[in-house]
């Protein structure tokens, strides 16, 4: 899973470029021979559209309704939404097995479902990490952070 990277991106280059890098990126692996051309469509919505949509969401729930502050945006932005992300991709996997009879349910719930648990603290936590760096020592280059509304007018 790489859901960390895809919200990072979705917060630091917008939803639209986060798509376009994460698409490269999945080609790049497809073309590589780490996949298979026939599930790409899958991936694609599962790894990249449904980390960037989660991310943007998020994020216009803390932008629209959430009051302007510097922890709030890197809490619920950075670590939560990770978080969030791991498991809805690690459900979304899950479901998408089970739905096409790859595995049984309790294999699914014995293996894929454990590692979802573990996943979720490191994905928040790493997400967090990076975009903390990224807001203290170049606040400019997250292009959905304000500085002048978080930092400034505060």
């Amino acid at each position: 899973m790489w859901c960390s990277e895809v919200t990072d991106s979705g917060l630091i280059l917008g939803w639209d470029l986060a798509i376009v890098c994460a698409s490269v990126a999945l080609a790049l692996l497809v073309v590589l021979g780490a996949g298979d051309w026939t599930n790409f469509s899958a991936n694609a919505v599962i790894t990249i559209l449904l980390p960037v949509f989660v991310t943007h969401t998020v994020l216009r729930i803390v932008t629209e309704k959430l009051a302007k502050n510097f922890f709030i945006y890197l809490f619920v932005c950075g670590f939560f939404c990770a978080g969030l992300t791991a498991v809805l991709i690690g459900v979304s996997v899950s479901a998408t097995l089970w739905l096409n009879d790859i595995f049984p349910w309790l294999k699914i719930q014995q293996d894929i479902m454990t590692i979802i648990v573990l996943t979720i603290f490191p994905e928040g936590l790493l997400n967090g990490i990076l975009l903390t760096a990224i807001m203290v020592f170049h606040p400019d280059w997250i292009r959905s952070f304000d500085a002048k509304s978080y930092i400034d007018d505060q």
